[in-house]
């Protein structure tokens, strides 16, 4: 064998393994594939479940963002309900200083025209005395009642 021949073998040797080392490699880079295209069918179902996620996370936003409004609605009334407590209460303060003032004197007043009431009633004559008096004054009625028929009776006769 010459050495054309030996290079030639060996050429061919080195060609029969670098090509099983190639079909090895290319059903190693064909496993590599099929994991790989697995890999991308989980991905597409990940991102298929974030893009359903991320439309619920929207809405739940746009929900609290409707709820925020809300609370910030609620704050301005609690704030106007705020201002309206304050209000009745200075004007709750203002009345009891005024009843205090006012309608303790009045009533002091009053208690005092009452006072000069019950005086003048005590120099009237007494209770008995007026029904005494009053039994006299029927008495007298009656005396002038018949007297006066007797007058006109006479006054008839004549």
């Amino acid at each position: 064998m010459s050495n054309e021949e030996k290079i030639l073998a060996m050429l061919v040797d080195l060609k029969e393994s670098t090509d099983k080392q190639f079909e090895s490699m290319d059903k190693r880079f064909e496993g590599i594939d099929k994991r790989l295209e697995s890999m991308d069918k989980r991905f597409e179902a990940v991102d298929k479940r974030l893009e359903s996620m991320d439309k619920r996370f929207d809405a739940v936003d746009k929900r609290l963002d409707t709820m925020d409004e809300r609370m910030d609605r609620l704050d301005e009334r609690m704030d106007r309900l705020d201002e309206r407590m304050d209000r009745l209460d200075e004007r709750s303060q203002r009345t009891a200083v005024l009843l205090e003032t006012e309608v303790d004197r009045k009533l002091n007043l009053l208690y005092e025209g009452h006072e000069t009431i019950m005086e003048c009633l005590d120099k009237l004559a007494p209770k008995d005395r007026v029904d005494e008096l009053e039994s006299d004054v029927i008495v007298l009625k009656t005396a002038v009642k018949m007297l006066t028929q007797e007058i006109a009776e006479l006054k008839k006769a004549q």
